[in-house]
């Protein structure tokens, strides 16, 4: 990862495919959003716009997640995926130090 607006990174979905993208906005530990493009330039359904943001709220914090798609009629398994992500995040921070 290239952690600057401008910068690269690759996300491997640990099925021998390697997703690249763009940084599209950096920001730490605000705000973290970039492009995502199909690994073979073909399929624009793989292409898509990720941001996450943290905000202040009372003693804690609100996580914001955004994935708009180049590709709408993927958004039933996308937000599967998202949900077991999301599940692990909470697994993790309600884990004993």
């Amino acid at each position: 990862m290239e952690p600057r607006v401008g910068g690269r990174l690759a996300f491997d979905d640990g099925e021998g495919t390697v997703y690249a993208a763009t940084i599209t906005h950096f920001d730490p530990p605000r705000l973290f959003a970039f492009d995502e493009h199909d690994p073979d330039g073909k399929e624009r359904e793989f292409d898509g716009h990720l941001r996450i943001e943290l905000r202040g709220e009372g003693a804690g914090c609100l996580l914001v997640l955004t994935h708009v798609m180049a590709d709408p009629s993927i958004a039933d398994s996308a937000s599967g995926g998202w949900q077991t992500c999301l599940e692990e995040l909470v697994a993790q921070l309600e884990m004993p130090g």
